[in-house]
């Protein structure tokens, strides 16, 4: 089995901004800003639409990287299980130094068997010197005789009180097993494959999250940065209006306490643009962090919070919103990937009543090799005559090879029925996804109707605030007009002018909201995001 590794980064980025597929590796620290990423102007700032944000985000975020490297992990247990069924192949070697051995006859008639040994060569000696009617020899006399011949050709004449000591000892084996039928085991790979299709599904999640916390840092942040501007021009207009009053009441023509009032809401609106501007500063700062990127990293936002098409919603139900959910979404297929683990969990607990067969083969040599291999060979035409042999450390006298195949069988009768409890647990857990499967519908469709009435209620504010900055604009056009003519004060068209900024703050919140609603359903549906401005086409 090859499993599959897409790039799934790539292609969700793809998904969201409705751009080309960049192929990317899965693995390795994320590359330094993104490609797609627009070219740092001179002060050094990332200059990022929403599309180049979410693809950013999907190569640096730190979530999506701890999702991609469980991914890692999931693959790296497939390819573990797998092992559990290929030959398995030890090899083993061990060396031994003996410096005292028990005498195996110890204790036994046999015990001083091998002290009597001279004593059998010197009755053979005997008895064939009689026949000969050659003279015999006492035992001291036969002794003698066979201790001058070794000392004749070299040999020691000190002997060993227990022949069995051999002083080095080395052993070395290979042995192979082959696992012939094993449920568990089988059981298992299927487990690891499901393991990793569920992973997969969370990697998706994730990415969904960081792609829906990324589009929502990226409104607030243009928001932020919008109601600067408007802040911004209300300053520059009661800025045009504090020097005119200044040269009116230098004239005569106003009382002083216009300009004072007049003074006073300039600063008070100084104040509120560095707040305003600090503000648009933080929410930079949410956005850096939800994609990935350096906190002293300066970035400059593509765009202006507006919208090309709102969506269609006439005839979307929560019925066709819940069943395309249901097709999509990956936390709903998280666990559906979890009740197929859960029956592989049977699975393994119902192999415990089978039994495992194996085959194996062995494969040693053993090498008893003394100190002393110098071996004393006995003419045999003279016992008293003797000739010196040495022997290398490898010679064949001193080493063995062994080999057997064979089958083993392992099966467990009884085990206190721990298996069958086991059963019975899985039963239970399989009983317990049901039921958080069927919550999880269940919220899944309040979470659909929620982010459908605030579709619906977004959609109405935006047209009824639409046509608020209409009458605002207006009614600050008439404001300035009257004045221009005289016929009205700087009060009134200060008055005015905070009427139509008023307007722009509310409709900037209202396209932010329908955005941010937009974000909600499309997340609600398990349907990427797309659009790099929020714009939406009719469906």
């Amino acid at each position: 089995m090859t499993p599959t590794r897409p790039l799934v980064g790539a292609a969700l980025a793809a998904c969201l901004t409705g751009g080309p597929v960049l192929a990317q590796a899965p693995d390795g620290p994320p590359p330094d800003p993104a490609p797609g990423a627009s070219e740092a102007p001179a002060d050094g700032a990332l200059t990022l639409s929403l599309a180049e944000a979410l693809e950013l985000a999907l190569t640096r975020s730190y979530a999506v990287q701890l999702a991609r490297l469980e991914e890692q992990d999931a693959l790296a247990r497939i390819d573990e299980a797998w092992g559990s069924v290929y030959p398995r192949v030890d090899l083993s070697a061990r060396y031994v130094r003996n410096l005292r051995v028990a005498n195996p006859f110890a204790g036994s008639d046999a015990g001083s068997f091998f002290g009597g040994l001279d004593a059998i060569g010197w009755l053979a000696y005997n008895e064939a010197a009689r026949q000969n009617g050659a003279p015999t020899l006492s035992l001291l006399d036969y002794q003698q005789r066979v201790a001058d011949g070794r000392s004749a050709a070299g040999l020691s004449n000190s002997s060993s009180d227990n022949p069995f000591l051999v002083e080095n000892q080395i052993t070395a084996g290979l042995a192979i097993t082959q696992t012939l039928y094993n449920g568990a085991a089988f059981a298992a790979i299927r487990g690891a494959e499901a393991y990793q299709k569920q992973v997969e599904a969370q990697v998706r999640q994730r990415q969904q999250e960081v792609a829906r916390d990324v589009a929502r840092a990226y409104h607030g942040a243009l928001l932020a940065e919008a109601r600067a501007e408007v802040t911004a021009k209300a300053v520059a207009r009661v800025q045009e209006t504090v020097d005119e009053v200044s040269d009116r009441v230098k004239n005569g023509v106003l009382p002083m306490f216009q300009q004072l009032s007049a003074e006073v809401e300039l600063a008070n609106l100084q104040t509120a643009l560095l707040q305003v501007r600090a503000g648009a500063d933080a929410a930079k700062d949410g956005l850096k962090l939800a994609i990935g990127l350096p906190p002293d990293q300066p970035i400059a936002l593509r765009g202006a919070l507006e919208i090309d098409a709102p969506m269609a919603l006439d005839g979307l139900t929560v019925d066709l919103a819940a069943a395309e959910a249901e097709r999509n979404r990956p936390d709903l297929e998280t666990i559906r990937r979890t009740r197929e683990m859960l029956a592989v969990q049977q699975e393994l607990t119902d192999a415990r009543y089978l039994p495992v067969l194996s085959a194996f083969a062995n494969v040693g040599i053993t090498g008893s090799v003394p100190d002393e291999r110098v071996q004393a060979v006995q003419d045999p035409m003279d016992p008293f005559r003797f000739t010196k042999k040495e022997l290398g450390v490898f010679d064949g006298d001193y080493w063995f090879d062994t080999s057997n195949i064979g089958l083993s069988l392992t099966w467990n009768l009884f085990d206190g029925f721990q298996t069958t409890q086991q059963a019975e647990r899985d039963r239970v857990a399989v009983r317990r996804i049901e039921v958080q499967q069927a919550q999880a519908l269940a919220g899944v469709r309040a979470e659909i109707q929620g982010s459908l009435r605030a579709l619906r209620t977004a959609q109405a504010q935006l047209a009824n605030v639409d046509r608020n900055v209409a009458r605002a604009e207006l009614n600050y056009q008439h404001a300035k007009a009257r004045v221009d003519e005289g016929v009205s004060t700087r009060l009134e068209l200060r008055e005015a002018s905070s009427q139509l900024d008023q307007s722009q703050f509310n409709r900037l919140q209202a396209v932010h909201d329908y955005l941010d609603a937009l974000v909600a359903y499309r997340i609600a549906v398990g349907r990427p995001l797309a659009g790099a401005a929020g714009s939406e086409a009719a469906r």
